[in-house]
């Protein structure tokens, strides 16, 4: 009988799953790993999952931010979906907030705004239509989303959301707030629903460019806004709503000193391999000169 040789830390790592590395961090360096040892580290390691698996896009993509339905903004959209469809993008980001849950929603609403059935069933038709332009989307979470994620003690997850809408096939949810885009040469963006907010335009997308050292575009706040981070090196979008600010009751109908809502969409155009970024804020766009800005796509 031959004598077992002594796994490395590659192995026991892989055998773990955990990284070598981190492995090795554990062990101070010691090796090889008895199997002592590995029932102890067994013991001593989290069984819970590591948040790591964030979507990532390649290639150009649409972006929009607070569709809000029901309050959806149905030309701006058109002309948004429109525009990157005649330049030949074929994916879609719903930037967050996709739904407006007034029905489950912690503010106060008008009671025939809180009627789930009803949002879902324009919810699903946007969908449609949005797929007949672009063929998929990734829905990444927003606060408003996830209202009844909440209420059930997140018994369930976006996904089981989109089922229970009744979405159409090409609709992918994910659980994370934000999802990564990448072109061929490498760059990085960063597309967020954050936690934060301001009311200051591109304060938020600035200081998340500063933290995660990316281009960034985000949406929660509602404001509208390009700025580049301090170091110089990323790009902040504040990208604006997709719904139609004259239909928020809580906008219109009791003054505020925050800011005015602003409206906007992203399309990151890839060309030669790199991303040339197009904030649409629809009071100084002309979608006509803009279509014709890539004509052989």
């Amino acid at each position: 009988m031959g004598i077992r040789k002594p796994e490395t830390q590659v192995e026991t790592a892989a055998t773990l799953g955990i990284s070598q590395p981190y492995l090795s961090l554990l062990l101070g360096g010691h090796k090889p790993m008895s199997e002592e040892m590995k029932r102890r580290l067994c013991v001593l390691l989290s069984d819970k999952p590591s948040y790591t698996t964030a979507p990532a896009i390649q290639g150009s993509v649409v972006i929009l931010m607070d569709v809000q339905i029901p309050f959806q903004d149905g030309e701006f959209i058109l002309n948004v979906l429109d525009l990157a469809d005649s330049w030949g993008v074929k994916q879609g980001i719903s930037g967050g907030d996709f739904f407006n849950e007034s029905a489950f929603s912690i503010f106060a609403h008008k009671p025939e705004d809180m009627i789930w059935a009803e949002e879902a069933e324009k919810a699903r038709e946007v969908a449609e239509v949005m797929l007949k332009f672009i063929p998929q989307w990734t829905f990444l979470l927003g606060n408003h989303d996830a209202f009844l994620l909440k209420k059930l003690g997140h018994q369930f997850n976006h996904e089981a959301l989109l089922r229970l809408a009744e979405m159409p096939r090409g609709c992918i949810a994910t659980d994370y707030y934000w999802c990564l885009v990448k072109d061929a040469q490498g760059s990085e963006w960063r597309v967020s629903h954050p936690r934060s907010v301001s009311v200051l335009p591109t304060r938020v997308p600035a200081r998340l460019a500063d933290r995660y050292h990316q281009n960034i575009v985000s949406g929660h706040g509602h404001l509208a806004g390009v700025s580049c981070d301090f170091s110089g090196k990323h790009l902040c979008i504040d990208a604006g709503v997709a719904c139609d600010i004259s239909k928020l009751d809580y906008v219109m109908e009791r003054d505020s000193v925050r800011p005015q809502p602003n409206q906007g969409a992203v399309i990151l155009k890839e060309v030669e391999g790199r991303f040339i970024p197009y904030h649409l804020m629809p009071q100084w766009i002309d979608w006509d000169a803009l279509r014709r800005a890539y004509p052989s796509e």
